[in-house]
Formats: structure tokens, sequence, C-alpha cells
């Protein structure tokens, strides 16, 4: 029996976007829904993770860096995107004393919510920031020079990475307060549907799932 009901998933959408106890922020908060797991099914599952594209493209803002060859670097400019070209990147690589003092690397890859990179240069990348943007999450995706950077970065930024560690709950963005419900809510069904095909056991694995504000009280769907 299907535990997630459209009602319920409605309800909670509409507490999230509309209710009067959540306060009026100076940003646009994003949405994001937890899932969280039974404990005893934990040890027993394999690694759960993986990538789903969204119906909707799931925040407001997207913060991106783009890794660039000499064409990327051209397109970055005209959109003016934040991009780090390839000398660049060796030249930070070789600043030993920087990199020990603050840590620049890592500065940078917590600055960006995603980065892609040129398809010519992405086998380079683990050189420069070592596991750095693996172990958070953000390893670059890839991009090529068929199509314009605008229409790529359109597509691949409703990519949704689901992943669990050390922990039984996992939470990501699939939406903001200024999203049309139906759209979030396309974007919450989605997601849950990809998260149940990755339990070996299907409903019987979820403990529980809500949405929440990112500073705002969860609702649980479930």
């Amino acid at each position: 029996m299907n535990p997630f009901s459209d009602r319920k998933i409605d309800t909670c959408i509409e507490y999230v976007l509309n209710n009067k106890d959540n306060l009026k922020r100076k940003f646009i908060e994003n949405i994001d829904i937890i899932f969280s797991i039974r404990k005893k099914n934990y040890k027993k599952q394999k690694k759960i993770s993986g990538i789903i594209r969204l119906p909707n493209q799931p925040r407001f803002y997207n913060r991106i860096c783009i890794i660039a060859d000499n064409n990327h670097i051209i397109e970055a400019e005209n959109l003016r995107l934040y991009f780090l070209s390839y000398e660049k990147l060796k030249l930070l690589r070789n600043n030993k004393k920087i990199r020990k003092k603050i840590g620049l690397l890592l500065k940078i890859a917590k600055k960006f919510h995603k980065f892609y990179a040129s398809e010519s240069i992405i086998k380079h990348i683990p050189k420069f920031f070592g596991p750095t943007l693996t172990k958070i999450g953000k390893f670059p995706t890839s991009i090529n020079h068929n199509s314009s950077i605008e229409n790529q970065i359109l597509v691949l930024n409703r990519d949704l990475k689901i992943q669990f560690r050390k922990d039984i709950n996992t939470g990501m963005t699939v939406g903001h307060i200024r999203m049309h419900p139906s759209l979030l809510k396309a974007n919450v069904i989605a997601a849950i549907k990809f998260f149940i095909a990755l339990m070996q056991k299907k409903y019987s694995n979820i403990k529980t799932v809500a949405i929440k504000r990112c500073m705002g009280k969860p609702q649980f769907i479930k």
C-alpha cells in the first residue's frame, strides 16, 4: 500500500508555502525534502545513492562555477558566470602557502552550489582539488561544445543527488518558496518515487519523509 497520498502531499506543501507562522526572511528560502530510513534496514542496505533529473529547477538561484577550457571561458564571460581556467587552477595548486594558510580550494568548493567542467579538463580535476569535491558531493558535471553552456546548465540544474553516508537521514533541495505549488509537488513526487526505487524493501525501508523550509518546521508526508 502506498503511504504517500496526494492529499497529504498537498496539505504539507500548502503549509510550507502559505502558513502564517512562517516568518518572512530577507532571502528566498529553499524547500528541502528529508528522508529517514529504519536503522535496522540501513545496516543491511547496500550503498544508497543516485541522481534524478527533476521535472523543474529546484533552486531559485544557483551559484555556479565553470572550470573552463578556452572556448568555454569566452561563453562564461558573455553569460557573466564565475569560471576558473586551467591555468589559474595550476597556479592555486602550486602555491602551497595559500593552500595551507586559508584552505583556498576548500573555500572555493563551499562557495558554489554546483560545479561544471569542460570535458577536456574534467579528468584533471582530482589532482587540483583532491577528494574535496567528491566528499562534499560537488564533483563537477561534464559539459561539452555540442550546445551552449546556458542550454546545458538549464537542464543539468534540475539534477538532484540522493546519497546516504554514515547517517540514517538525508535531505536535498526540491524547490523554493516562490515556486508554484503544482511545480513543487511534481518535484516532491519525483524525488519520493526515485528514493523508493533505491530501497531494497521499498516502503518498508522508509521511516519518515518530510518537507520543510530551510528555516521552518518539517511537515511529515509519512
